[in-house]
């Protein structure tokens, strides 16, 4: 199957308008789409194709989604099969446990964002493709290497069938029969009609003729066989007009009544072609391995990517959705309405970065995005920016000290691209920047170019890091514990742009202090190659309203980093009468804690410095009268299976993914402190 095969997608429901809805969002995958309008009729489809992701509704008359999902799975045939469960019904943790139990690898629930089913379809057909690769290269790798084995295996035998029943006898080209007479030190050569002819006079001779690195191992094979330790028997390499050969030499002792060793009578057999097919296999081998390796470590990277995805998504998300409900159940104040529509255009904002680098990333991909070619005013782009830019840093009281020049001239290019790599730049500068620091910004014209250098006084690359800085999805740290957050797309898309204009960029360490420097060089004039203009996209998300839960008086522990998430969190279950702490770290948690005894604690999984896994460890750790029995919600961007597993083995009693759903959110409390009653009245307060 060739990796730009279109794959077969089998969609199962038993309404034909939402098969028209998956057609019509998946049809730009360069893939078949087959229909199914019941279990059975999947079944049968499936039995007649390859198919290499199924999109089953859950709800269906007759074979319900679970069921043909298990059936699926227990085939061996379709054990590579990605199998996505829909429903708009079954969207409880528990049907998603099911779902993840009957074999399905994820489950979506509806509304569905188109972006967010194909990227997903996406993942799992890409992976389809690599599988079916990797299979095909193992197979003939086994087929050459079996091949191989046997070509030499059947070589050696003949050449040990030769060797016992001929022993001294010439039979063929590449052997050559020799006698060394020890006490005159000559040696005699045969050629295979009998002849005696005068090769090497002597061993020196023949000693000086082979490789100085096999010189000693041959000298060691004959001092043991003159000694009677036993039989003149190694391998060399012999240096001629040739070049260099692989020779096997076998001599046996000739010895005198006395047994006082006479002569060596042997024979020296070419085995080049053998160790030539033995290294060509051990690099047959070798290149293997690092086609594995290398598979091993794209699908690493790939899981790794979707992972950072769903939490830099996730997380506006939560706090864009809670206070949308907020504002819609009236029950805010006008300070708060304010407020909390400040905080949704803030989140807004960021998830819309973080969409539009995704889609740069697609377009840059496959070639789409091009450039509206303008005369450009540099600095004034420049002063935008950090026009931009400059409430971030005020926020950090970080000093932005910038010499932007204003009698440069104009040049051609895309302002608006242009604007996005200067904006990238400075905000990455201003990120990575510590609290009081500084970010310096310089522009200048050099000869025929512009040179734009931003440079900050943070902790700097770390230089096994700095070669991959501009690679898409590379981040130098990628674990759940990390201070910065974002899918590591800014500078790739920098680079890309300014390569589209023409120019160049450069990262390095600073030299005067720790710190990076971003050196970005822009011709002024207009390439020939610049061309283009480009699209954006967007997408509604949904509301969901809840109700007050009965559970006044419970006193609960907010802890997450993220200030929106904590405030929204904390208002919904104060309004339902509970009584509410927050903590903004892992330390501060434990502290509040023993000092207030929280009948349950909600806890974010990815914190900077110490993680949601960390604290609960900890938490269990204590005694149970000092809180090491407190009840435990995980609420984590995190959301797949092994995520929710993961935390349930850590010690959570739940697991809640972001964006935080109000009425669900209320729900759980209220279930967990239902299940969980005795252990609340004989906790220690």
């Amino acid at each position: 199957m060739s990796l730009h095969e279109p794959l077969n997608i089998l969609m199962v429901d038993d309404q034909p308008a939402k098969l028209l809805s998956y057609e019509t969002i998946l049809k730009d995958l360069n893939v078949n789409l087959i229909r199914a309008n019941s279990g059975d009729e999947a079944l049968e489809t499936l039995l007649r194709h390859e198919i290499a992701v199924i999109l089953v509704d859950v709800c269906m008359p007759g074979l319900d989604g679970f069921e043909l999902a298990s059936m699926i799975r227990r085939h061996p045939r379709f054990q590579r099969t990605a199998i996505i469960l829909v429903s708009g019904v079954f969207v409880e943790d528990v049907d998603r446990l099911k779902g993840y139990d009957s074999g399905a690898v994820d489950y979506v629930s509806v509304p569905i964002i188109p972006e967010i089913l194909r990227a997903k379809v996406s993942v799992f057909l890409d992976l389809y493709r690599k599988t079916t690769e990797l299979e095909r290269l193992n197979r003939e790798l086994e087929r050459r290497v079996a091949e191989r084995t046997a070509e030499i295996e059947s070589a050696a035998d003949k050449l040990r069938q030769n060797e016992e029943r001929l022993r001294l006898v010439l039979t063929g080209r590449g052997i050559q029969a020799w006698t060394w007479d020890i006490s005159k030190n000559e040696i005699t050569w045969i050629t295979p009609s009998g002849d005696s002819v005068c090769g090497f006079r002597c061993f020196t001779e023949f000693l000086s003729a082979v490789h100085p690195d096999d010189r000693a191992m041959v000298q060691e094979a004959f001092d043991t066989a003159v000694m009677g330790i036993g039989d003149y028997n190694v391998e060399y390499r012999m240096i001629d007009g040739n070049g260099e050969q692989w020779w096997q030499g076998r001599g046996t002792i000739i010895r005198d009544e006395a047994g006082r060793p006479l002569s060596i009578a042997g024979i020296n057999t070419n085995i080049t072609n053998r160790k030539r097919a033995e290294q060509e296999r051990a690099i047959l081998l070798k290149n293997a391995e690092e086609a594995r390796r290398e598979a091993e470590k794209a699908n690493q990277l790939k899981d790794q990517f979707l992972a950072t995805l769903s939490h830099e998504l996730r997380s506006p998300l939560s706090a864009i959705t809670g206070w949308a409900h907020m504002l819609r159940s009236g029950m805010l104040d006008e300070a708060k309405q304010a407020k909390a529509l400040d905080i949704i255009h803030r989140n807004a904002m960021v998830q819309t970065q973080l969409i539009s680098d995704i889609l740069d990333v697609s377009r840059i991909s496959s070639g789409k995005l091009h450039l509206e070619l303008k005369p450009v005013d540099f600095p004034a782009l420049v002063k935008a920016a950090l026009d931009d830019v400059r409430p971030s840093a005020e926020a950090k009281n970080i000093q932005i000290d910038a010499v932007v020049p204003n009698d440069i001239e104009c040049t051609y290019g895309d302002p608006a691209r242009l604007q996005q790599v200067i904006w990238n730049l400075l905000s990455n500068a201003v990120k990575f920047a510590p609290d009081n620091g500084h970010v310096q910004v310089s522009l200048q014209k050099i000869g025929s170019k512009l040179e734009l250098t931003v440079q900050d006084d943070g902790s700097g690359i770390l230089p096994e890091f700095l070669p991959h800085v501009f690679e898409p999805f590379r981040q130098a740290d990628s674990s759940s514990t990390r201070a910065h957050q974002g899918l590591g797309l800014g500078l790739a898309i920098v680079q890309h742009l300014l390569q589209m204009h023409g120019g160049s960029i450069e990262a390095m360490n600073r030299t005067d202090r720790s710190g990076a420097l971003f050196k970005a060089t822009i011709p002024m004039y207009m390439p020939e190659q610049l061309i283009g203009n480009g699209s954006d996209e967007q997408n509604d998300l949904p509301v969901i309203t809840g109700s007050p839960a009965e559970f006044k008086g419970t006193r609960i522990l907010i802890v997450d980093d993220h200030a929106d998430v904590r405030e929204i969190v904390s208002i919904l279950l104060e309004r339902s009468g509970a009584e509410v702490t927050l903590a903004a770290s892992a330390s501060e948690a434990l502290k509040l804690i023993k000092r207030h005894s929280p009948d349950i604690v909600i806890a974010d999984i990815e914190m900077p410095g110490e993680d949601g896994y960390s604290l609960i460890r900890k938490i269990r750790s204590l005694a149970p009268s000092k809180g090491g029995q407190t009840l435990a919600i995980a609420l984590s961007a995190y959301a797949s299976s092994q995520d929710r597993t993961r935390a349930l083995e850590a010690g959570f009693q739940l697991h809640l993914a972001k964006p935080i759903q109000p009425q669900e959110l209320i729900t759980s409390v209220v279930s967990l402190l239902h299940r969980h009653r005795p252990i609340l009245l004989s906790s220690t307060r």
